[in-house]
């Protein structure tokens, strides 16, 4: 049984309490590139916020193997991932999963990889032996998007779902998690979303409700609203609530 996640723009959302919900929170790790003050690492996220805390990002290539965008220490291992890592220390019960994918990623290795039967088993399986030998908790799918953007095809809508139930046979009878992102507005998820059927495999459903507006237009608008209004060109994609609906996720 899967639940959906609304992501309001936040790549780390803080909560009062967490009582018995889900709250996940998302962390970049190019954050931590960011000149001095606004440097953002590991030992300075409030993890005691989330249930489940998200490394973003790991890739891909068109062959199904993975890559890593950060810094790697001698070991061939990422050194933010072993720190990332560590907080299970102090916070024995947060779930700390790792995501593939991010829209620098794209579309095009997804894709060429997800619609061979061949490619996706290995991309399947080195995500699996990533997130067991890494220690992570599970895995979140930031494909951004299937069947849009170059490199895309139609059938990344079928794809995504292969992939999806491939890694959830895997994942799930070693009691690992399986998330996705996916995009809120309606064209994006009709291209690109099997939504009925994805939900079958999906613990939880993250919904990026943001980039509504942003420096690729010539025009001003929130870039994440919670309500959509009449006059907006994107008007018609965004009531929090009616998103649910317009998921079908239940």
């Amino acid at each position: 049984m899967k639940a959906v996640v609304i992501i309001l723009g936040f790549m780390l959302c803080a909560v009062p309490a967490l009582g018995d919900g889900v709250s996940i929170c998302y962390w970049g790790a190019w954050a931590n590139y960011r000149p001095e003050l606004g440097a953002y690492g590991v030992s300075d996220l409030p993890a005691d916020l989330c249930t489940h805390l998200v490394y973003s990002f790991i890739g891909l290539d068109g062959e199904g193997n993975l890559t890593l965008a950060e810094e790697i220490d001698v070991g061939g291992k990422s050194s933010y991932i072993k720190d990332f890592i560590k907080l299970r220390e102090t916070y024995p019960k947060l779930k700390l999963i790792v995501a593939v994918g991010g829209y620098n990623e794209g579309s095009a290795d997804f894709s060429k990889v997800c619609n061979n039967d061949t490619l996706r088993a290995h991309f399947v399986s080195n995500l699996v032996q990533f997130v067991e030998e890494s220690g992570f908790d599970g895995l979140d799918l930031d494909w951004e998007y299937p069947g849009q953007r170059e490199g895309s095809q139609e059938s990344d809508k079928q794809a995504f779902v292969d992939l999806v139930r491939d890694l959830k046979e895997q994942l799930g009878p070693k009691g690992l998690e399986l998330l996705a992102a996916v995009p809120i507005t309606q064209w994006a998820v009709g291209i690109g979303y099997d939504v009925a059927n994805i939900s079958k495999h999906l613990d939880y459903i993250s919904l990026m409700t943001y980039d509504m507006h942003g420096t690729w237009e010539n025009v001003t608008g929130s870039n994440a609203p919670l309500y959509g209004q009449l006059t907006d060109p994107a008007g018609d994609v965004l009531n929090v609530v009616s998103s649910f609906v317009v998921l079908r996720c239940f």
